[in-house]
């Protein structure tokens, strides 16, 4: 594009799209920010608004054009972010007024996904950002939400490393992803993820040991980066490098809202996988893909935005160590026992998002009524202080600092309701004497027009006179040209004609409006200073007020424990480093809230001996139920949780597997058994002693036969490692997987029980000891509405099979034998064969051994 046949403006705009050729550019256009070209064409499509057209090259050529006002500009700009789009704000950076020629305009802020608070899609999820640098034996994950403040940095070593990478980075679903270049593949990734997020390539260069290592000093005032664990650890800091120059680049500061970096040993977590998280619905239900009905809905009762972060964080990451996880129960337990749980409840009900806020203070996008938040957050400090003494909380979180100075500092500040828009009212007056002297003589301006207006009548003679302002001609004199046929008035110089008046503006008027101007100049100046200084004022407090939000979401989340273990009577189970598994009328945390007291309790007893269970019964009945609730109980311990049960003993597990169900994953070609058998063999090849499997209905995407002989070999590959055995619950209709356990010791049958008259159903879901000794399956598509022709003969073709009829082919019996059809006729089939025929004409009692012998050589020619 020949730039020297473009307007002024629009060549601005070229010059900014070519440094940011992904992005959507707004261009501030007076009251619009507005988008062109390509921008346009695209922006127009996902905001749903009007294309229209602008004159670009100052003659008739047209350039596709759409805007949004610019005072709503941040409802637009968030919606292109939920569509993965990254957004520049050009603006307008002198007054219009006085621009000589094109108004000057700069980038003020770039918008990513990952970056930016517009990018947020709720309260409760995190906004990841990752950087990744991997090596073939070492790799490095730094995960963070650039909203919060939150930084954690996974490694992986081995020859695997990356494999395990990628397994890691499928658990955030992050926003956008930050790589060095051939590192990731765009298409590995979305079927990896089952989505493509924004991702980032960069030279070798962005990626610096010694620049990450220097930075992560200067962020946090310290000589050194072994407090951080990552003395010597190349690959994490360089990773670490990588964040941060694209939020630097982002964010256009070196002045970045990091509250924390944690250095996590995957090892140090009870490992739950993308696949085991979908499965178990942890965050949203498999189908509906909606929040409710899920395991986190079920047990949230969390009241901040940081609280239900928090709570995310509880479930992905759930402890090993048996000492963290019974210092969470024993602040439950105190919290219950204390008495103390609506008064926390209460004052948590005050307290707003302390981190997305905080946040936006570091970076100076805060807006004040934001800040009027943050306040009253802080105003509860002094309470929650006051009622956790002699509390155990100092064991599960660090300390909740007292933030009243913080408070009294924004209180004698910030106006109670401020403008959204800094720099008019949004300061208290009292804070600075130039600035109430000013808004003195600006609240005074309409009687000061009055004294004015009148003093002129009186001088004139004109009675109708009047002193008037408006934007385009500022503060004027207004006379009828009827007032004025003995001519102008003294002093008095023209401004505007009108048709049946004259405008007309005074030395004194001048001076007037210069003062009012100057004095709303002034304020905005002031107020500006006076806002930014307080934001310097509040960074100062930035490690106490990113603790204090962090401890705060700990306490909600352990204050929200407490209450669904009063409100379900969730007990506080036994934690214990051995390999068992005991739990004494459990229930699942999910459909039991659906079912309230209609909800049928289970045992389960997995010990050192005893470690695969295999559930038999129909469908329906509630195998599947009972092995996720389970494995609901096993991750509720962990996070530090009572359990929906009478009582539990929960001996640790470091990784949670399950494959339930069954879906094609089209997009990555697989059909639903190669996506069964892909994900078997994960658990097969990963699985250790301490792991917790849950296997539902393995081997039903093939043949019977073949699904059966899978079905039997994972089972035997399983149960041959004796005690060492991974503790497993295996759902199936396979009865003749039953019988394992006459081969294994470690293999103990249950079923699911029901009762069945006149061939109807009752659904008991009481687990007991023991092997099914029906599928019931008919009984279910009767259940669910098949016509009863289907069912009727269902029945009969059971029941040929199961008593081994079979017809004239040597097939079960299933075809009516009024259907059946033959092509050839076998042999003995209807017509009788002549050697049958021969047969029947023999007395063998009257042939002598000669004769027996000749008519045996006939009847060989007759076949």
């Amino acid at each position: 594009m020949d730039k020297t046949k473009l307007t002024p403006a629009m060549r601005q705009f070229i010059e900014v799209k070519e440094k940011y050729p992904d992005h959507i550019v707004f261009f501030r256009m007076g009251d619009f920010y507005e988008m062109f070209f390509d921008d346009a064409i695209k922006a127009s499509s996902i905001l749903g608004i009007a294309l229209t057209k602008r004159n670009s090259k100052g003659g008739t050529n047209e350039a596709p054009m759409c805007g949004v006002p610019y005072h709503a500009y941040e409802s637009y700009a968030s919606k292109l972010l939920k569509a993965g789009e990254k957004v520049v704000i050009v603006e307008q950076v002198e007054d219009p007024k006085k621009a000589k020629g094109v108004v000057k305009r700069d980038v003020v802020a770039v918008l990513t996904p990952a970056t930016s608070h517009l990018g947020v899609d709720s309260d409760y999820k995190k906004n990841y950002l990752v950087s990744i640098y991997a090596t073939e034996k070492k790799s490095a994950m730094v995960v963070g939400d650039p909203t919060t403040g939150e930084l954690s940095i996974f490694r992986f070593s081995g020859k695997n490393s990356a494999d395990k990478l990628f397994e890691q980075l499928s658990l955030f679903q992050p926003k956008e992803i930050v790589s060095p270049f051939g590192i990731v593949e765009t298409g590995y990734l979305s079927k990896k993820l089952g989505y493509s997020p924004s991702l980032n390539e960069y030279d070798e260069s962005f990626f610096n040991e010694r620049e990450g290592e220097e930075k992560i000093k200067e962020l946090f005032n310290v000589s050194t980066v072994a407090g951080f664990g990552l003395k010597g650890k190349r690959e994490c800091l360089k990773a670490i490098d990588g964040y941060l120059n694209y939020l630097e680049e982002n964010y256009r500061t070196e002045n970045i809202p990091v509250k924390s970096i944690n250095l996590k040993e995957v090892s140090d977590y009870l490992i739950v996988d993308s696949t085991t998280g979908k499965n178990l619905e942890l965050f949203e239900t498999v189908f509906e893909r909606r929040r409710r009905g899920s395991f986190f809905w079920a047990i949230d009762r969390t009241k901040t935005p940081q609280g239900k972060r928090k709570l995310s964080d509880f479930i992905m990451f759930p402890l090993k160590s048996v000492e963290g996880i019974e210092a969470r129960l024993n602040f439950v337990e105190w919290l219950i026992e204390s008495g103390k749980i609506d008064d926390i409840d209460s004052l948590l009900s005050y307290v707003g998002d302390i981190e997305r806020i905080f946040s936006k203070v570091v970076l100076n996008s805060v807006k004040p009524q934001e800040l009027n938040i943050l306040k009253q957050s802080f105003a509860v400090t002094p309470h929650l202080i006051k009622l956790l003494e002699n509390s155990p909380f100092k064991s599960v979180s660090g300390e909740i600092s007292n933030l009243e100075d913080i408070y009294l500092l924004i209180d004698k500040t910030i106006a109670e309701e401020p403008p959204s828009v800094k720099g008019m009212n949004v300061i208290k007056n009292g804070v600075n004497p130039e600035l109430d002297s000013l808004r003195e003589i600006v609240s005074d301006v309409k009687s000061s027009l009055r004294r004015l207006e009148q003093q002129e009548r009186e001088k004139t003679g004109i009675q109708n006179l009047k002193v008037k302002y408006n934007k385009v001609f500022g503060y004027y004199i207004e006379i009828s040209k009827a007032n004025l046929k003995n001519g102008v008035p003294e002093g008095y110089e023209r401004k505007q004609t009108l048709v049946n008046a004259e405008r007309f503006i005074t030395k004194e008027l001048k001076e007037f409006e210069e003062k009012v101007l100057t004095a709303e100049e002034r304020i905005v100046e002031l107020e500006l200073e006076i806002y930014q200084q307080l934001l310097d004022r509040l960074k100062e407090y930035r490690r106490e007020i990113f603790e204090t939000a962090e401890s705060i979401a700990i306490l909600d989340v352990l204050l929200s424990f407490a209450k669904l273990a009063v409100e379900r009577d969730y007990r506080k189970p036994e934690i214990t480093e051995k390999s068992v598994l005991y739990i004494e009328q459990g229930r699942h945390p999910v459909v039991e809230v659906f079912e309230n007291e209609n909800f049928v309790p289970n045992d389960t007893n997995l010990t050192e001996e005893k470690r695969i269970a295999i559930i038999t019964g129909p469908n329906m009945g509630g195998k599947s139920t009972y092995l996720r609730q389970n494995a609901l109980i096993v991750l509720l311990a962990q996070m530090g949780s009572f359990v929906p049960a009478r009582k539990a003993v929960i001996g640790i597990a470091d990784r949670l597997f399950s494959r339930v169900g069954a879906g094609d994953n089209l997009t990555g070609g697989q059909s639903t058994f190669m996506v069964e058998m892909i994900e078997t063999a994960n658990i097969l090849n990963n699985a250790t002693e301490n792991s917790l499997i849950i296997l539902d209905e393995i081997g039903r995407g093939t043949a019977t036969f073949d699904g059966l002989s899978l079905a039997w070999a994972i089972t035997e590959f399983l149960a041959k490692k004796g005690q060492k055995a991974p503790r497993t619950f295996f759902a199936t209709h396979y009865h003749e997987l039953t019988d394992i356990d006459k081969l294994f010791s470690n293999v103990v049958n249950f079923n699911v029980v029901v009762k069945e008259w006149n061939n109807e159903l009752l659904f008991l879901r009481k687990v007991v000891p023991g092997a099914a000794d029906k599928s019931y399956g008919i009984q279910v598509a009767k259940l669910a509405g098949l016509p009863k022709e289907v069912i009727k003969r269902a029945f009969e073709v059971l029941e040929n099979i199961e008593k081994n009829e079979f017809s004239l082919d040597g097939k079960p019996k299933i075809a009516r034998k009024e259907a059946f059809e033959m092509k050839e006729r076998p042999l003995f089939m209807w017509e009788e064969h002549p050697v049958l025929e021969e047969l029947k004409s023999i007395n063998p009692d009257t042939l002598t051994p000669l004769e027996a012998l000749e008519i045996l050589y006939k009847l060989k020619k007759l076949l």
